[in-house]
C-alpha cells in the first residue's frame, strides 16, 4: 500500500494543481475530471465488482455511460483527490457511519445501508456502501449522480426570472388514487386542492402556471407529459399522497426523481427496473436531484413530518419523458390516521403549497396570513382555472 501511495501523491498534486481553487468560480468543480486517476487507483487496489454491472442500454433508448458501472471507489481516495478532508468515523457498531465534510455540506454514509444523509436530509443511494479493509467504499455512480450534485449546493432561484411551470395534481376522474381508512378523503381531491393553492401563490409572483387538470377529470400520463412539452415548461412538479394500507403506522414525506441510468431504483412497486434504460429526463439527472432537495427541504421545514428521503424510481411514467427538471412529491400518508387528519385540513394543504412555492421562488419568500405572497394578490382558487393554451 505504501508503494502505491508514493506515486499517487505526486500524481494527485499534479492533477489538483490543474483544478479550480476555492477562489475560482468560473465553473463548478467536476470531481469526476479525475476519472483517469481514480481508475488507476482502482486498478491497483483490485476493485470489487459487486453488485454486478448494469446491463447494456436497450436499443433506441440511448446509451448508458458505463465508465463507472460496477466500480467501487474508496471514499478516502476520492475525498483526497477532490481536495476534501478524509471521511471520519462518527458512529461504530455493525453498520458504522462515516462523515464527509466538504464546502458543499456534510454527507453521511452508513455501511451496508442505502440510507445516507446530506445536510440533515435523508438521501437514498443506489447501492449500500461497503467496508473493505476497514475503509468505506462507495459505488462510483452514487458519487457521480447523488453525492456530487448535492455537494455543488442548492443555489437560490433567480428572483427576477419568472418561469413556466406545469403542476400535476395526481390522479383524477375514475382514478381516485388512494384514500383514508374511512374513505372520506380521496387522493385526487387533495392533490387538486394542493395544486390550485400552489398555482395561486406562483401566479401572484409572475410565474406562468399550468395545471394538467383543473377539475375532477382523468388525464392520461402521456397527456400530462405532452402538456409540459407543448408549453416548453421550465419545470414539472407532480403532487401525490401516499398509502401503505393496511399498515397505518407509516408516515412522512418522500420526494422522487427519475433513477439515473446504471443505478437501481429505490422503489419499483413490482415493475421491471432495467438499469440499462435511458429516458429523455435522464439528461436532467443532476437538476432533478437538486430540485427535489429544495422542495423536500422546504416541505420538512413547513410541517415537521418524518423525513422518508430523496428517492429515485424508474417506473414513474409522468417523469420519464420530461425534457426539463421534473419531480414527484408524496406529501404524506393517507393510510396513517394522524397524517390523514392533517391532510384533510385546508390550512395544512396551504402549508404544503407554500412550502413548494418557497422552494421554487426562493427560501426567503414570505407569505401573508391570507396565504398570498407578501405584496401580491392571487386569484381565488375557486375562480376560473388557468387553462393551458390550445395549439
Amino acid at each position: 500500500m505504501l508503494d502505491l501511495c508514493r506515486p499517487l501523491a505526486g500524481l494527485l498534486a499534479l492533477v489538483l494543481a490543474g483544478t479550480p481553487g476555492a477562489g475560482d468560480e468560473s465553473r463548478p468543480v467536476d470531481f469526476f475530471d479525475l476519472r483517469g486517476l481514480l481508475e488507476g487507483v482502482l486498478g491497483g487496489l483490485g476493485v470489487p465488482e459487486m453488485p454486478a454491472a448494469p446491463s447494456a442500454a436497450k436499443p433506441g433508448s440511448g446509451p448508458a455511460s458505463g465508465v463507472f458501472a460496477g466500480n467501487w471507489i474508496p471514499l478516502n481516495r476520492w475525498s483526497e483527490a477532490s481536495g476534501f478532508a478524509p471521511p471520519r468515523l462518527v458512529a461504530g457498531g455493525a453498520q458504522p457511519v462515516y462523515a464527509l465534510d466538504t464546502p458543499g455540506g456534510r454527507f453521511l454514509v452508513r455501511i451496508g445501508s442505502e440510507q445516507a444523509n446530506w445536510e440533515g436530509l435523508e438521501v437514498r443511494l443506489g447501492y449500500a456502501p461497503q467496508l473493505i479493509d476497514q475503509q468505506p467504499w462507495i459505488h462510483a455512480l452514487d458519487l457521480k449522480k447523488t453525492v456530487q450534485p448535492l455537494l455543488r449546493g442548492l443555489p437560490e432561484p433567480e428572483p427576477a426570472r419568472p418561469r413556466t411551470v406545469v403542476i400535476d395534481p395526481g390522479h383524477g376522474g375514475v382514478d381516485t388514487g388512494t384514500r383514508n381508512a374511512a374513505g372520506s378523503l380521496r387522493e385526487k381531491d387533495c392533490t387538486l386542492d394542493w395544486a390550485l393553492r400552489l398555482r395561486e401563490l406562483l401566479s401572484a409572483q409572475g410565474w406562468r402556471v399550468y395545471l394538467t387538470r383543473s377539475n375532477d377529470v382523468e388525464v392520461s400520463i402521456a397527456s400530462r407529459v405532452a402538456l409540459a412539452e407543448r408549453l416548453n415548461a421550465d419545470l414539472f412538479v407532480s403532487l401525490h399522497f401516499n398509502s401503505a394500507a393496511p399498515n397505518d403506522s407509516e408516515s412522512g414525506l418522500e420526494t422522487y426523481c427519475l433513477t439515473p441510468a446504471g443505478l437501481p431504483s429505490n422503489l419499483t412497486r413490482g415493475y421491471p427496473d432495467d438499469a440499462g434504460q435511458v429516458f429523455p429526463n435522464n439528461a436532467w439527472d443532476d437538476e432533478n436531484l437538486r430540485l427535489a432537495a429544495r422542495v423536500h427541504r422546504e416541505l420538512l421545514r413547513a410541517n415537521g413530518s418524518t423525513d422518508r428521503g430523496l428517492r429515485r424510481a424508474r417506473f414513474l411514467g409522468v417523469l420519464r419523458g420530461q425534457q426539463r427538471p421534473a419531480i414527484l412529491v408524496e406529501g404524506g400518508y393517507l393510510s396513517n390516521p394522524r397524517e390523514a387528519r392533517q391532510i384533510g385540513m385546508p390550512e395544512h394543504r396551504q402549508k404544503l403549497a407554500e412550502a413548494v412555492a418557497r422552494a421554487l421562488l426562493g427560501s426567503r419568500t414570505q407569505f401573508a396570513a391570507s396565504g398570498h405572497p407578501a405584496g401580491g394578490v392571487g386569484a381565488s382558487t375557486n375562480g376560473v382555472p388557468l387553462e393551458a393554451p390550445s395549439d
